[in-house]
């Protein structure tokens, strides 16, 4: 929660996407549900709790986008976007200034590169050196960035800010809608885009070679219908958990490695690295003594004398 400066429930579930583990407290908490009886007063009280919840919140916003500007004007944001193989900046990467509340209700000061949310009033950051073990950083109500084309019915849809960073090195990307998640739990906001916007036809997805990336594009064509989409082409398990940037420093050309598929495909692969990753995981045989050893050879020995003695009576 500290690291996120996000509220438990957010928090739980990111861990959970994260790791690509069922939600065991969910489900305990499913199988136990009951029906309550709450009185007039008990009904009141609540009404009255979360009406006190929404004033506290809007009056003491966790975070927000203070300043926006041009990455150019900053030659440590241009350096660092350098050092990921990123020269080729594209037009919607800014850095942004913003300012959020801690747990403790202390107003920090943060910084990044990143993108404006769809209406412009939020942001979806990389910080220049990482705060502890925190990378990233939403700013404002955490949503989807959406760069509408008016002239086109082609879409491109990645996780991250850095993947379409990356991606725009090599790909022509100018001509077409950009859609950018900022986080593989806003599927559901993304397949509702394209369904009111209308571009459910063979979108382009780029996701991150993981169990939260396969299950991130399944999800998406689910909900929103689509049969087949074009997805970038991994080594499943010898490039495990790299992303469009990664391939990007490789040097890879990421336009070779363009190919169809359906969402079937997508939820398979999910679901054989989840039963690879829980095989890995399964504990390992304790070694057994030497004289454990000896007593079993013992009686592997005497099994096979016996089997001996009787086939000789059968001759």
């Amino acid at each position: 929660m500290d690291a996120t400066n996000k509220p438990y429930k957010e928090s739980l579930s990111y861990c959970l996407q994260t790791l690509g583990v069922p939600n065991y407290l969910e489900q305990a908490l499913s199988s136990k549900q009951q029906d309550y009886q709450l009185s007039q007063a008990d009904r009141e009280r609540i009404k009255a709790q979360k009406e006190a919840n929404t004033q506290r919140e809007s009056s003491h916003p966790l975070s927000k986008v203070t300043t926006v500007y041009e990455v150019s004007t900053n030659q440590m944001a241009v350096d660092y976007l350098k050092g990921r193989g990123i020269v080729k900046i594209p037009p919607q990467m800014k850095v942004i200034n913003g300012e959020y509340t801690n747990s403790k209700g202390e107003t920090k000061k943060a910084f990044g590169v990143g993108v404006l949310t769809r209406d412009g009033g939020g942001a979806d950051i990389h910080f220049l050196q990482k705060i502890g073990d925190l990378k990233t950083l939403s700013l404002g109500e955490k949503d989807i960035s959406f760069f509408k084309n008016q002239n086109s019915r082609k879409v491109a849809i990645f996780e991250s800010k850095m993947d379409y960073a990356a991606a725009y090195q090599q790909m022509p990307l100018d001509g077409v809608n950009i859609i950018i998640a900022n986080s593989v739990s806003n599927a559901t906001k993304v397949a509702e885009l394209l369904v009111s916007e209308g571009l459910t036809q063979t979108p382009m997805i780029f996701n991150q070679n993981d169990i939260a990336g396969y299950k991130f594009v399944s999800d998406i064509m689910q909900k929103a219908e689509i049969s087949e989409c074009k997805s970038i082409h991994y080594d499943i398990l010898s490039e495990y958990k790299k992303d469009i940037n990664d391939l990007l420093l490789d040097g890879a050309k990421i336009a070779d490695r363009i190919e169809i598929r359906d969402a079937e495909y997508f939820s398979n692969i999910a679901t054989s690295l989840q039963d690879i990753l829980k095989a890995q995981n399964t504990p390992k045989i304790e070694s057994l003594s030497k004289e454990e050893l000896r007593r079993d050879d013992a009686t592997h020995q005497q099994y096979h004398n016996s089997q001996r003695q009787e086939q000789g009576q059968e001759r």
